[in-house]
């Protein structure tokens, strides 16, 4: 018989780890690395429309925890859930902004409160029932 991950303990390690990789992964990849290749390789023209198809991305990335905290039975862990996925959704989609509009990276403060909100709701979200995936 098989067993979901939702019906497996998972260890909070792996949910911290996994939240953590998660985040560095759409931090770095999404709003640093990909936009600077694509700009050296494809120019600004190229640039401004895959920065467009990253911010969809990251609106459909932070949709399903907005969804999910707006549902919660616990209207704090609702109000936590929500404020740290919208002001994470926030400096995303701003990091990308400027670098659509400047052709450079966003500053490393930026990128840093950027990918630490975003881990802390992530692992929220899987703390309390969210998506829950082994590392």
């Amino acid at each position: 018989m098989a067993t979901s991950y939702a019906a497996r303990r998972i260890s909070p390690g792996s949910i911290i780890a996994s939240s953590i990789v998660d985040s560095f992964a759409v931090t770095s990849l999404m709003l640093a690395i990909l936009p600077t290749i694509v700009m050296s390789r494809f120019g600004p023209l190229i640039l401004t429309l895959f920065c467009f198809c990253i911010q969809t991305a990251i609106l459909g990335d932070n949709y399903s925890r907005i969804k999910f905290f707006s549902r919660c039975r616990s209207p704090v862990v609702g109000v936590i859930g929500i404020s740290l996925t919208a002001a994470a959704l926030v400096l995303e989609i701003l990091c990308l902004s400027l670098f659509m509009v400047s052709y450079h990276p966003a500053c490393d403060v930026y990128l840093g409160f950027s990918f630490s909100l975003s881990t802390l709701s992530r692992m929220l979200h899987r703390f309390v029932g969210g998506e829950r995936k082994p590392f």
